[in-house]
C-alpha cells in the first residue's frame, strides 16, 4: 500500500471517528486494538490487515465497505475486493469469528441465508444458524477447540433458520491468526450438502435392498422346505422392514 492510500484511508478512519463522537482512546478500546497501533493507521504510518478494518468499522458503526472506500488503487485493497467478491460467487456461507465468538465478518451468501441485514449479523453473538441448545452443546466446543489452533470437521442435519426445512451440511473450522496483531480468529465455511446427501443415502438404501433380496433368493433356492425358511426369511427381511407379524 502506497503512503497517499494508507494516509487516506487513515483520514477516513478519523473522520468516521470523529463524526461518531468517539476520541482515540474509546475507539482503540471498543475495537479491541492497541491505542498506538489505531493512531498510527490514522496517521498512515500503518497498513491495516482485514480484521482490523472489520474490528474499527464494527467500533465506529459503520461497515468494512465504509472505510475501504478510499483504497481504489492499491495492491492490498485490490487484493481484499477480490477475496470479497470470491466469497460473494459462492453460496457456502463464510464467517469469521473472534474469540469472544462475535461474527466480525460474513459474506453475501450469510444475509441471504438468515433474511436479515449484514449490520444485524457483524458484531452479533455466533450461532445464529442454529438452535441455542445445539450452538451449546455441539458448536461452541469446537469453536473455543479452533480458536486454539484445531482445524475441525462437522456435518450432519440441521433445521434451516429461516425456511425450518431440514438441510445437510458440513462445516468446516479453520483457525487464523492475524500476522500483525497476533490475534486469532476461527473462520467457518458452511457448505449444504442436502440432495448429494439424500442420493447417497437412496443409494445405500438401494444396495441394501438389493442385498436381502439377493440372500432371500439364495435361501429358497437352497432349501426344499418352506417351514424351515420362513424363519431365515423373517429374520433377513426384519433388516429393512418390521416383521413382527409375518408368518
Amino acid at each position: 500500500m502506497n503512503s497517499s492510500i494508507l494516509l487516506n484511508f487513515g483520514k477516513t478512519v478519523q473522520r468516521v471517528r470523529r463524526e461518531a463522537g468517539l476520541g482515540l482512546d474509546a475507539t482503540a478500546r471498543l475495537a479491541a486494538m492497541d491505542r498506538e497501533r489505531v493512531a498510527d493507521i490514522e496517521q498512515g504510518r500503518a497498513e491495516p490487515v482485514l480484521s482490523e478494518i472489520a474490528a474499527l468499522a464494527q467500533a465506529l458503526g459503520t461497515t468494512a465497505q465504509a472505510l475501504l472506500a478510499d483504497l481504489t488503487s492499491d495492491a492490498v485493497g485490490e487484493g481484499m475486493r477480490r477475496l470479497e467478491r470470491a466469497c460473494s460467487t459462492t453460496t457456502d456461507l463464510i464467517s469469521v469469528i473472534d474469540q469472544n465468538l462475535r461474527y466480525v465478518q460474513v459474506n453475501d451468501a450469510y444475509p441471504i441465508h438468515l433474511g436479515a441485514p449484514r449490520e444485524d449479523i457483524i458484531g452479533a453473538r455466533a450461532g445464529l444458524l442454529l438452535p441455542p441448545d445445539l450452538f451449546e452443546r455441539e458448536a461452541r466446543p469446537r469453536l473455543l477447540r479452533c480458536l486454539y489452533g484445531e482445524t475441525l470437521d462437522w456435518e450432519g442435519w440441521f433445521t434451516h433458520p429461516r425456511t425450518r426445512e431440514l438441510t445437510y451440511c458440513m462445516i468446516r473450522f479453520t483457525p487464523w491468526t492475524d500476522p500483525v496483531t497476533r490475534h486469532v480468529f476461527a473462520i467457518l465455511t458452511i457448505r449444504e450438502m442436502t440432495r448429494q446427501r439424500r442420493m447417497l443415502d437412496e443409494l445405500k438404501e438401494s444396495e441394501k435392498t438389493t442385498s436381502i433380496l439377493f440372500r432371500v433368493s439364495n435361501i429358497v433356492a437352497g432349501s426344499g422346505e418352506s417351514e424351515e425358511i420362513y424363519p431365515i426369511i423373517r429374520r433377513i427381511l426384519s433388516e429393512a422392514i418390521p416383521c413382527e407379524h409375518f408368518y
